[in-house]
């Protein structure tokens, strides 16, 4: 059992890792930070205690040295670019051994493999040997993890214990990750209810960009397309199944979904040409009334859809 779990950002995600940690019995105690909701989510019991920053969370503990021992997890449930900025909070504030092992759950990698270069330049170039000590340790320690689960629904009041079941995680580690580290952050996931799979990081946003990010924003386009048309309000009262179920993930957090987007932008643009192909041969079959090719575009999209696992 986790002695301290520590998430930053307790919404959705991070809110509900505190649920099913708690649900599980998988952590002894668990710490809140979020300078927007810390009163929050002590009232709502998602946590033993809060903070507003990771900065007062370390300046609480102390960096105790009689409690050099306890296993604490670190949880970043926060945007990318913002993950990207606490690495270097974790490197500045916290003894080289406080943490047994950190994990983010960014839905892109960009912007945390980019602060981990620059950690590496900075940190290397200088002579300061307790912040190599720091980095070295937080390296040995760093599982990257996404987990593929979701709603459309955000912020703390949306968080629920199971929302990992069943659930793909892609866990990435690096080249000096500690083995120790790693089953960790599995073990975490599992105690949860999500299903590991180790996913190479370098190959993460070209593959969320194919099987989440751009199907994200098709949802957006067919949604917006709606809105400004004639049939807006009849469709939002009147849909079937097909409407509702194509933009559910349009009803998503729009800031979330700005930055994920934006932030593998090039990943989700490499698609384009291959989407307007695709949609083009739609086109074309349906403007000279093709039905066999037409149904051959379908059925190839069909039978490749009915195999998912």
């Amino acid at each position: 059992m986790i002695d301290e779990l520590v998430i930053v950002g307790v919404g959705l995600i991070g809110g509900s890792m505190a649920r099913a940690a708690r649900q599980h019995g998988l952590a002894k105690r668990i710490v809140g930070v979020d300078q927007r909701a810390a009163a929050a989510i002590l009232d709502m019991g998602l946590v033993d205690e809060s903070f507003e920053s990771l900065k007062a969370y370390g300046k609480a503990r102390h960096h105790n040295k009689g409690d050099q021992q306890a296993q604490r997890v670190l949880v970043m449930a926060v945007p990318p670019t913002a993950c990207a900025a606490l690495l270097a909070d974790v490197i500045d504030d916290f003894g080289s051994h406080f943490w047994t092992a950190v994990t983010d759950v960014s839905s892109t990698k960009h912007a945390v493999v980019d602060a981990i270069d620059d950690l590496r330049r900075t940190i290397a170039a200088g002579e300061d040997h307790q912040a190599q000590k720091r980095l070295a340790h937080l390296l040995g320690s760093y599982v990257s993890s996404h987990p593929m689960a979701g709603s459309e629904l955000n912020g703390p009041s949306a968080s629920r214990a199971d929302l990992f079941v069943g659930a793909r995680v892609f866990v990435s580690d690096w080249p000096e990750t500690h083995e120790s580290a790693t089953a960790l952050i599995e073990g975490l996931w599992l105690g949860m209810g999500g299903q590991p799979v180790k996913l190479p990081i370098q190959d993460h946003d070209a593959l969320l960009a194919a099987i989440s990010h751009f199907p994200h924003l098709v949802s957006f386009v067919l949604a917006g397309l709606l809105c400004n048309s004639a049939q807006a309000s009849a469709a939002q009262s009147l849909h079937g199944g097909g409407l509702r179920d194509t933009t559910r993930i349009a009803g998503s957090s729009p800031e979330l979904w700005a930055d994920i987007l934006l932030d593998n932008r090039d990943e989700v643009l490499q698609l384009m040409p291959q989407w307007q192909l695709a949609f083009g041969e739609m086109v074309s079959a349906l403007q000279v009334g093709d039905r066999q090719g037409l149904m051959q575009l379908l059925q190839k999209a069909s039978h490749w859809r009915r195999q998912f696992s």
